[in-house]
């Protein structure tokens, strides 16, 4: 069985991240598997750039006359794709004659909604946010037009019933219907295979659950003041940790993590705390209460130094508004370290409230801070192997390649 991985990058943000690693645990386990993407980034030997010569300056042309629509728009802060001009993709997918193609984030122009019905295999798509069932929003943040064709989309800012959204969306209900082959969804987290199983476009589609697989030999439990000595950071004292990446997205939910903190900050009795930040040393946000001490490491290429930095910190903050499966929920779990998180999305899937962290009300920020204390207040060294062990079971390479590799059999037997 040859699979083929489509992806727009494989270093790139989370969901490439997500891509490669599986790609890697496929490898590892004796699996025939590619990886074709639009520009390779990473050292696996069995990943592709899908783009030579003219054809890199294609694409970038492409890409910048894909977003010309966008134009027309005062949007709202907010990933929002278009991803509609025409593609020859499927001649670069051929010539990798695959028993499977899977489908990552394929945004940039890379695999757009008019290629799919070339692409003549059985299809299995991971998605890592909303884009393939809405009207080009990444996230709706609450807005159900895509359950009624778009249109009078809020973060385009429209108010017309025909407007880019619901003309995209017409435009993948089109391309679905024309798929030669099956269409199976993977979706990392219970929230996002229910809002898929929700939605029009994706009606009669078989959807899965299977989140995105960690590595257990690379996030695991080390000494936390040698994981501190190496990264630089004070050996002594309380460290939380956030992706200083986020800061600019309020679907991350920084501006909420801001105020719990000061609250936090208010509470009785409570020790002095670091916050650690990943991402741009820049960021001028990135102390978000008044005495509150930050050290922000820049950006950390390897996934060595990442699992060095879990390892270092105390807690992990994910304050976002709306999330899938965060990548680092799953990494910080699978290094032992509780996680604090709004009970909204995929967070619920992995985090036991009170158990290996604290899941507050959505948008409460004071529950937040209250939270903090308490993770502050009841976790050691003492209880993350137990937290590790828990996450590894559900989130391993070893636990969840044999659930993709079931998934495909099962569709190579069906056809």
């Amino acid at each position: 069985m040859r699979i083929l991985q489509l992806s727009t990058f494989d270093l790139r943000f989370g969901a490439s991240i997500a891509a490669r690693r599986l790609h890697e645990a496929l490898l590892a386990q004796g699996g025939d598997c590619d990886l074709l993407v639009s520009e390779v980034q990473s050292d696996s030997p069995r990943a592709h750039g899908a783009y030579k010569g003219l054809g890199k300056v294609q694409a970038k042309a492409r890409h910048y006359l894909d977003s010309l629509p966008l134009r027309l728009y005062a949007r709202k802060p907010g990933l929002f794709s278009a991803n509609w001009l025409g593609s020859s993709i499927h001649h670069t997918v051929d010539q990798f004659t695959p028993d499977i193609v899977h489908m990552h984030w394929c945004q940039s122009s890379f695999v757009p909604t008019s290629a799919l019905p070339h692409l003549n295999y059985p299809l299995v798509w991971t998605f890592h946010d909303m884009w393939a069932f809405t009207g080009g929003c990444h996230y709706s943040d609450g807005c159900d037009h895509y359950l009624k064709q778009c249109g009078r989309c809020p973060l385009l800012q429209s108010n017309n019933s025909n407007d880019l959204s619901h003309w995209l969306w017409k435009q993948k209900d089109r391309a679905y219907g024309r798929l030669p082959k099956s269409l199976h969804v993977v979706c990392p987290s219970n929230w996002m295979a229910e809002a898929a199983r929700r939605a029009p476009l994706l009606k009669g589609v078989p959807v899965h659950v299977i989140a995105n697989p960690i590595s257990a030999q690379m996030f695991r439990p080390i000494d936390k003041k040698t994981a501190r000595r190496l990264l630089g950071l004070p050996e002594k004292g309380q460290l939380l940790l956030m992706g200083a990446a986020a800061q600019g997205d309020r679907r991350k939910g920084f501006d909420l993590l801001q105020d719990a903190l000061r609250q936090y900050a208010g509470l009785p009795g409570v020790e002095p705390l670091g916050l650690v930040t990943l991402g741009n040393r820049n960021n001028r946000s990135a102390n978000p209460t008044k005495g509150l001490t930050n050290w922000n490491i820049g950006f950390l290429q390897d996934e060595v130094s990442l699992s060095a930095l879990y390892n270092a910190v105390d807690a992990v903050a994910l304050p976002s508004r709306e999330e899938n499966l965060s990548n680092m929920l799953s990494e910080a779990l699978c290094c032992g370290i509780p996680c604090l998180a709004f009970a909204i999305g995929g967070n619920g899937d992995l985090i036991q409230h009170q158990v290996n962290g604290y899941l507050a009300k959505p948008g409460d920020t004071a529950d937040m801070a209250n939270g903090l204390h308490w993770i502050l207040q009841n976790f050691g060294t003492e209880q993350r192997a137990r937290i590790a062990e828990d996450a590894h079971a559900r989130v391993s390479y070893e636990a969840l390649v044999p659930q993709f590799l079931k998934l495909y059999n099962t569709i190579l037997a069906q056809r």
